[in-house]
Parts: C-alpha cells; structure tokens; sequence
C-alpha cells in the first residue's frame, strides 16, 4: 500500500494503536482511500441499485457471480462505480428467462 500518492497525506500522519491486531477505523479509512485511488470512485451498494435500477439484494448477486468486486469498509458495503457504469452499457435483457428459452438451451447442450 503506498501512502506517496494520496491527496489526503494527512489522513497517514494520525497515530494509530496497532500492537492489538484490531483494524481501526482509522486503518479502514486509509485502506478505503487506497483502494478508491486504485479503483475510481467506490459508490455503496443501494447507489449502485438505484444506477441499476435493481434491488440491493441483485447488486449482491452480481457481487456473488463476479460482475461487481465489493469491498467493506466501516460496516459499509462498496462496488467499483467504474465495473457499474461497463455493466449499465452492456447488453442484458431484463426480466426472467422465458420456458421455452430455458428449455431450449437444455436441448441444445445434450
């Protein structure tokens, strides 16, 4: 993690109690910068829903198949604004998968 890039050195001078092998939030706020430096802006998992236009329980989802890499810092849950702006512009269908769909996809893998 470097500190030599940041906008906010400040944020590395304030004293932190690391002997105890707790994470403070001083530490989780630091690793949050590093990462939003490295990632663009972090946005929380509802602001992500309303861009989506989906639930938070699909943001978490997306989360669980890959499309989204989620971070938590402050007992709060963030996604990359950059990974959800590709995914706004991809091409996706809305809605459930049709029977006859599903089921043709079945017969074509046999």
């Amino acid at each position: 993690m470097s500190t030599a890039t940041l906008d906010s050195p400040w944020l590395f001078d304030v004293p932190t109690d690391e002997g105890t092998g707790e994470v403070t939030p001083m530490q989780e706020m630091r690793e949050f910068m590093v990462i939003q430096k490295e990632e663009g802006a972090l946005i929380t998992q509802t602001q992500a829903a309303l861009l989506l236009g989906v639930t938070k329980v699909r943001v978490g989802e997306l989360v669980g198949l890959g499309r989204f890499t989620m971070w938590e810092f402050l007992g709060g849950k963030y996604v990359s604004f950059k990974q959800v702006a590709e995914y706004c512009r991809s091409a996706r269908k809305s809605g459930r998968p049709s029977k006859i769909a599903f089921l043709a996809a079945a017969v074509d893998r046999e």
